[in-house]
């Protein structure tokens, strides 16, 4: 058995697992069992001064104004399961066959990423094609 938790400022988590294993024919052969779980929840306030850059759409349904702060709020769920069996075959091979499945609900991505790109004046010869160039140099 494990457990444990995180907290922290703006994000709180804490997750549980169970393991099991039999040991067959001097133990020559073992069956594997391990099931787990962790939510998390996070309540993150975006910056202020770069805020205005970011592209948020995808996470518009979860940023909240408190105070005057937009604050990104999410939870995410994991169950996991694992079965598997190991069978020593001589003193130099094994054969180890496992399999697993994830369930993971909500957050799929890290929503602390981000990315910015800042143009300037692009020089004439710069790999950027020609038609896509006269575009961001117009507006720079």
């Amino acid at each position: 058995m494990a457990g444990g938790f995180s907290r922290e400022r703006d994000y709180k988590s804490s997750f549980g697992g169970i393991g099991l294993r039999i040991d067959f024919k001097q133990k020559l052969t073992s069956v594997k069992f391990n099931d787990g779980y962790t939510k998390s929840e996070i309540g993150a306030i975006l910056d202020h001064d770069s805020s205005p850059y970011i592209t948020k759409t995808a996470y518009l349904s979860q940023i909240v104004n408190r105070g005057g702060s937009e604050i990104l709020q999410g939870n995410r769920q994991d169950w996991v399961t694992n079965v598997g069996v190991s069978q020593v075959l001589t003193k130099n091979a094994l054969i180890d066959v496992n399999i697993g499945y994830t369930y993971s609900n909500d957050l799929q991505e890290n929503p602390y990423k981000t990315m910015s790109i800042i143009l300037s004046k692009l020089p004439k010869h710069s790999p950027v094609p020609g038609r896509v160039r006269e575009r961001l140099t117009s507006k720079a």
